[in-house]
């Protein structure tokens, strides 16, 4: 898949890219900012993009997913730390994964996602995964 990776710490968004590549992705980043990943996601065919809930610029993810899913059709998935706020259906998001997390989970919710995009079940859901409903059906 084609993944657009948004995380605003650059480690974090290192580790990601490099787990994400080693699982057969191609990354499309990493990009800390709302304006940084929107104007890749223009120039660059994303199936699905991967965003943190704060981003470098003080803009928010969910505001970066709704953006993308609506004038895109882009969906995401979050990662996040941040509070509960976060954790609720956002228009184009199929739901997050609680940091800290564990990069197989990562890879092993991305693989879920592309099932359920592909209009499939998917077999195994990891544990950090939390998917919204209807948004991720």
């Amino acid at each position: 898949m084609n993944i657009l990776l948004v995380e605003d710490e650059p480690g974090v968004a290192l580790v990601l890219e490099y787990a994400l590549n080693e699982a057969g992705h191609k990354i499309i980043g990493p990009l800390s900012t709302f304006k940084s990943a929107y104007a890749m996601a223009r120039c660059h065919e994303a199936d699905l993009a991967l965003i943190d809930i704060n981003l470098a610029d003080g803009q928010t993810g969910p505001a970066l997913a709704q953006k993308l899913f609506s004038d895109m059709g882009i969906m995401s998935l979050y990662v996040t730390g941040s509070g509960e706020e976060w954790r609720v259906p956002h228009d184009g998001a199929f739901g997050y994964i609680s940091k800290p997390y564990e990069l197989k989970a990562v890879v092993e919710s991305i693989e879920a996602i592309k099932t359920l995009m592909e209009g499939q079940t998917p077999a195994y859901l990891p544990p950090s995964l939390r998917l919204f409903t209807p948004a991720a059906l």
